[in-house]
């Protein structure tokens, strides 16, 4: 019963997590969910770019500019899987994706 508790625990703070995430998408101004969905978008077409290596560690800040749709200026992306992919590149952005379901299918298993 310990190990369907500790699941339980798992899976509820997985979804809360997952929750939070999605109002916060929802109620937040849209403006800001808008400017954000702008940085995806142009971080993805440098991504497209750049696959093997992506732009370097902090490459994002120096080149943002050739790849911008509209003008800004951020330092990361504001995205965690993607600006791995911008630091390291697609192949380091998936390696990150692999760990992370491994961690959470572990973390769900127990």
């Amino acid at each position: 019963t310990a190990i369907k508790t500790n699941r339980l625990t798992t899976v509820l703070l997985i979804t809360g997590i997952l929750a939070a995430m999605l109002v916060s998408l929802l109620f937040t101004d849209t403006s800001t969910f808008m400017i954000r969905l702008l940085y995806y978008t142009d971080g993805i077409k440098a991504l497209i770019h750049n696959p093997i290596w992506g732009l370097s560690p902090g490459g994002w800040n120096a080149y943002q500019y050739n790849y911008q749709s509209a003008q800004y200026y951020v330092s990361q992306i504001h995205n965690g899987i993607l600006q791995i992919g911008l630091d390291a590149g697609v192949p380091a952005m998936l390696l990150f994706v692999a760990l992370l379901a491994l961690s959470l299918t572990g973390l769900i298993r127990q």
